[in-house]
């Protein structure tokens, strides 16, 4: 279970909270229906390297869970569909594009880094991959072979997109993409902003991290976790969204903490059944458990559609 479980301080739950709906992170043991446990998000951010600040932008997702739910309804858990990856988005892609199963992928980490030359997308997926059959099929499809730094790397005719493969790794890359990625600096799991985030997000089946700029005060980084619970039918599934702060310091926390409490308590009809809680740990970190259970709110409605709880919560 996360590192956080049953260590909060100061907890607010709206009035209209669901017994047996509000899905928190970890195991409730109250909760006799099957919890779907995804992969370590820590673990994920191990194949994230970074040198001076975090990337913007990094997006984990548990491909097994992914598919569980897609099973139930393709519309509703559309947002993980692709494993945010351009890798399978494209419409005009089959999905066993390369001779890629999404079977053999146990976790999908989508990055957006920057340089003095603009920003940079790819992507790691670790699982277990047949490497001889995926290169055959990248030749065939007008890949050629590259040698750099770490092995070989396929890139396309046109030099906008590249892979690396291994029988445990995939490895892409979009236009001005660098090797150097993978090794230079340490693993964004180090970081200790992100080991909180981590452990408050644990057991959700995608997480998107946000880095803000190293000069801003208060929020130095934030989370949003996807989770998804199975009931006793197996067709039914509650879902919530779990939103963490990582704050500068304890007082930049009780800051965040009161604008969340109050913005729950004056919007029942959009953020009712929500729980507020400041958390123990060095950097402090807020977390903000959104249950779905008004109309409207489904996977992903915090990013997508209503972003105001965010924007509160940086101040």
């Amino acid at each position: 279970m996360g590192g956080f479980s049953g260590r909060g301080r100061r907890a607010y739950a709206g009035a209209v909270l669901v017994a047996g709906l509000a899905v928190t992170v970890g195991c409730d043991p109250g909760y006799e229906g099957e919890l779907r446990r995804s992969a370590s998000v820590i673990e994920a951010l191990e194949e994230v390297r970074y040198a001076g600040d975090p990337p913007p932008f990094v997006t984990v997702v548990d491909p097994e869970q992914a598919d569980e739910l897609l099973a139930v309804d393709e519309r509703r858990f559309w947002m993980v569909a692709n494993l945010n990856t351009p890798l399978l988005a494209a419409s005009s892609r089959s999905e066993l594009r390369f001779g890629i199963d999404r079977a053999d992928v146990e976790t999908a980490v989508t990055v957006m880094a920057g340089d003095e030359d603009g920003m940079r997308e790819y992507g790691v997926w670790t699982g277990d991959f047949d490497a001889t059959a995926i290169t055959a099929e990248l030749a065939a499809d007008g890949f050629t072979e590259h040698q750099a730094d770490g092995g070989a790397l396929w890139a396309n005719a046109s030099g906008d997109e590249f892979l690396r493969v291994s029988d445990e790794e995939l490895v892409w890359g979009g236009q001005g993409f660098d090797p150097a990625m993978l090794t230079e600096g340490r693993p964004l799991s180090e970081e200790p902003r992100y080991r909180e985030l981590s452990a408050c997000v644990d057991g959700a089946y995608r997480v998107d991290f946000t880095h803000r700029d190293s000069d801003e005060e208060g929020v130095t980084a934030y989370a949003v976790g996807q989770v998804a619970e199975f009931t006793d039918d197996a067709s039914d599934v509650a879902t919530s969204e779990v939103l963490c702060l990582g704050t500068r310091d304890a007082a930049e926390a009780e800051r965040a903490t009161d604008a969340l409490e109050q913005t729950v308590a004056d919007n029942e009809d959009r953020y009712g059944g929500s729980e507020v809680t400041l958390l123990e740990g060095e950097p402090s970190v807020v977390r903000v458990t959104v249950p779905h259970l008004h109309e409207g709110q489904e996977p992903g409605w915090l990013i997508r559609e209503d972003a105001g709880l965010i924007t509160r919560g940086l101040g």
